[in-house]
């Protein structure tokens, strides 16, 4: 598959003169346009050729497990030198790019909100992957390996994931490394002001992302261990309080990724000389 992101589009704009019909347009040229959009944005968009219905597939995709983003592809086997525009629910998209596989290619458009994403489901019969809640049960918690760590020395904490559902799932796990996880974070507990303050050093390393689909029975948990010196430096002795976050991927059994979501839980580690 061959990705393409074309410069100067990528923009989503609300007519503010005018009211074109809802459709799927060529981007003309000055010669031959048959009507100039003006937006909020100052761009002027010239609609050529409108596509018959039997010229495209439109395809939405959820790009958040709450279902109020989505991604919009309009599929064709058309000429891809020219850019698409795509009104609907009075608002205009500009192609952002575009997506090639086989003989068959996609015309990418920026993110829209559900209210946008209804309009060209109506409009257009487009095709919407919508994420199910997997009906899984997790519970989250976090607990210091040590009772105590020394100041200096690394600060071991275990996430354990719970499955307390009725069903096995398949949960992604991050792989040991030694950098720093991306499905965790850790931030320091303000709240508490009695505490010494750490310094954020995240930023001065770069992230493993890397997952293992790792089925998950009822009952049973998952541990993932994390360096807290790898998110933060430890000033001074004291007790630390923390919040920390885990990202859950969940698969299909052919190892799609069905729904993400954050679990944070709270904990404290106790930092001695």
């Amino acid at each position: 598959m061959k990705t393409v992101f074309l410069p100067l589009c990528g923009l989503l704009m609300h007519v503010c003169c005018g009211e074109p019909a809802p459709g799927i347009y060529e981007e003309a040229s000055d010669i031959g346009a048959k009507e100039t959009v003006k937006t909020d944005s100052r761009r002027e968009v010239l609609l050529g050729r409108a596509l018959s219905r039997s010229e495209y597939d439109a395809v939405l995709t959820a790009r958040s497990t709450w279902n109020d983003a989505f991604e919009v592809q309009i599929r064709t086997r058309l000429d891809f030198s020219k850019s698409l525009i795509l009104i609907a629910n009075h608002t205009v998209l500009a192609q952002s790019g575009f997506t090639t596989s086989d003989k068959q290619g996609a015309h990418v458009f920026p993110t829209v909100d559900s209210d946008i994403a209804k309009a060209i489901e109506k409009q257009f019969a487009g095709r919407v992957e919508r994420f199910v809640h997997p009906s899984h049960k997790l519970i989250i918690r976090f607990v210091p390996k040590e009772a105590k760590y020394k100041l200096g020395s690394a600060a071991i904490v275990a996430c354990e994931l719970k499955n307390i559902g009725d069903s096995p799932i398949l949960v992604g796990v991050s792989t040991e490394d030694s950098r720093r996880k991306r499905q965790l974070d850790f931030f320091q507990n303000l709240s508490d002001a009695s505490q010494p303050m750490a310094t954020d050093i995240r930023l001065k390393s770069d992230p493993a992302d890397f997952l293992f689909p790792t089925e998950l029975k009822p009952g049973q948990i998952v541990t993932i261990h994390e360096d807290l010196t790898r998110f933060v430096e430890f000033s001074r002795a004291g007790r630390y309080s923390f919040v920390g976050t885990c990202e859950i991927r969940l698969f299909d059994a052919r190892y799609n990724e069905i729904w993400r979501e954050k679990y944070a839980s709270d904990f404290e580690v106790d930092v001695r000389q």
